[in-house]
């Protein structure tokens, strides 16, 4: 199709990586920060970790939805003109 963007220049949404954890500073500073979102650190509130949670899921399919939105191509007249089995 021509102006569509090719599925492998699209980018591709990566994991929001929570670390709950009880180590200690020395263990938590090696773990990659590029990777690693957030740490959470023992003993934790349940409540606030549930909220967390679901604001950056809600954060992250709402960013990832408008980045796909802008990223894809939208029907134009004519595609909607032509016949479903027409080649392409």
């Amino acid at each position: 199709m021509p102006g569509s963007i090719p599925p492998r220049s699209l980018p591709v949404p990566r994991s929001v990586i929570f670390v709950i954890t009880a180590f200690d500073d020395i263990h938590v500073g090696k773990l990659p920060s590029h990777q690693v979102h957030a740490v959470i650190r023992k003993p934790f509130d349940v409540r606030q970790l549930v909220t967390m949670v679901r604001e950056v899921a809600l954060m992250w399919h709402a960013q990832t939805t408008i980045v796909a939105e802008l990223l894809l191509p939208l029907p134009s007249a004519s595609d909607e003109n032509a016949p479903e089995d027409a080649p392409s």
